[in-house]
């Protein structure tokens, strides 16, 4: 195998050259016709094998990993995972392989540190009765198998085995793409759950919003692992939801508009002679709820799901390009570059797409020719993967550099 990136080179294994014969006549024209069409077909060949698709997110995500299998861009602000337990060390992902049932969908995930935290705005699709859903200490959760469940770069899909919906998950930088088609086609609803997370986090404040029969927006205010953390959020679906009911602690709540210092859940309702796909659309933000749906509308402003997992899945060709790996073993190289995945997943982006950001001094302020990051969680990153940075990720750490100037 064969790492190169800049000047620097690094050669293990190098194949021994043996020199060909010189042909001669028609046999050696034949030999030459066939060793280039041998040649063309294994370029071929290796031209549909990109560095993304050596990437496996579940790698991590058994023993004490604390990784996510969800979908994500390079350092982007959401990390769009399954949540699997909570209230566990092995959960400060939100995800454990050895687990069996699905919690539901949220937005910010954090990979391999040694805390929890995260797991906000969580959406679940549901078929089939939802009374007295919210009702009890039990949260509604779906049984699924590894077998119908796959991970790749950008993009997550899995089947609910219980209530036969089949989910797939894209994102943007700012933004998730959740897209769900139902088998049965009556009791359809999508669940949002704005009080459980990755932990059991202090919620300083909770909002929610019903603008109209396709949008809603709120926020999640926590204090965990982060301090006063804010969680904006705009949604919009493809189709029109019949109903709603809101709840806090399990008691049914009217009016549209609605905030809380203890729990928020929402149950959205279907029309069952709409189609079996649904799909959600969500921008999340620090700042306010205008930035989400700005955020949202400048990254995926259609309804073109496949579209945005192509996207996500170049930009992942795209950093990952930044070493070139030759020889080596199929095994080898996935190694290679999931490891290298794990390293381009934080910090993660933190401004805007009009550069707006909270500060640590909780006021907005708007980045002046950078991006800002956080989530540095800098206990031993300083010793190899910034390191790493200054060389794979020269512009990028400039961000970085200024960011923390900046905080």
């Amino acid at each position: 195998m064969k790492l190169q990136t800049s000047n620097s080179k690094l050669q293990t294994n190098p194949i021994p050259h043996t020199p060909h014969p010189t042909p001669s006549g028609i046999t050696g024209l034949i030999v030459l016709v066939g060793l280039a069409l041998f040649m063309f077909a294994c370029n071929d060949s290796a031209k549909k094998t990109a560095p993304a698709d050596f990437i496996n997110p579940f790698i991590g995500t058994s023993a004490h990993g604390h990784t996510y299998p969800g979908a994500m861009v390079p350092f982007g602000m959401v990390q769009l995972s399954p949540d699997t337990r909570k209230d566990n060390w092995d959960a400060c992902s939100g995800y454990h392989y050895s687990d069996n049932q699905i919690y539901g969908f949220s937005h910010t995930h954090l990979s391999g540190t040694g805390v929890g935290d995260y797991g906000d705005i969580r959406i679940m699709p549901w078929s089939g009765d939802t009374e007295g859903i919210y009702g009890n200490s039990e949260l509604p959760h779906a049984g699924f198998s590894h077998e119908d469940e796959i991970a790749k770069a950008g993009y997550y899909a899995v089947e609910l085995q219980d209530i036969d919906v089949e989910v797939e998950l894209t994102v943007g930088r700012r933004s998730g793409f959740h897209k769900y088609t139902f088998e049965r086609s009556e009791d359809k609803s999508i669940l949002l759950d704005l009080y459980e997370g990755a932990t059991s986090d202090k919620i300083l404040g909770l909002e929610l919003n019903i603008i109209n029969e396709t949008s809603i927006s709120g926020l999640k205010r926590t204090d965990g692992w982060s301090d006063d953390q804010y969680v904006y959020f705009y949604a919009v679906f493809s189709e029109p939801f019949t109903g709603f009911k809101v709840f806090e602690n399990g008691i049914k709540l009217e009016g549209n508009t609605f905030a809380s210092l203890e729990d928020l859940k929402c149950i959205l309702s279907f029309d069952d002679e709409a189609g079996e796909e649904i799909m959600v659309k969500v921008g999340i933000s620090a700042v306010d709820a205008a930035g989400a749906k700005n955020n949202l509308e400048t990254e995926i402003p259609a309804w073109d799901f496949d579209g945005i997992r192509q996207k996500a899945y170049d930009s992942w060709n795209e950093e990952l390009g930044r070493i070139e790996v030759e020889g080596g073993t199929d095994a080898q190289k996935v190694t290679f570059y999931t490891a290298m995945y794990h390293s381009f997943l934080a910090p993660y982006l933190y401004s805007d797409a009009d550069g707006r950001y909270r500060g640590h001094d909780l006021q907005v302020h708007r980045a002046d020719g950078h991006e800002m990051y956080t989530v540095f969680s800098l206990w031993d990153t300083f010793r190899a993967l910034h390191p790493l940075f200054t060389i794979v990720q020269r512009e990028r750490t400039n961000d970085l550099i200024r960011s923390m100037l900046d905080m």
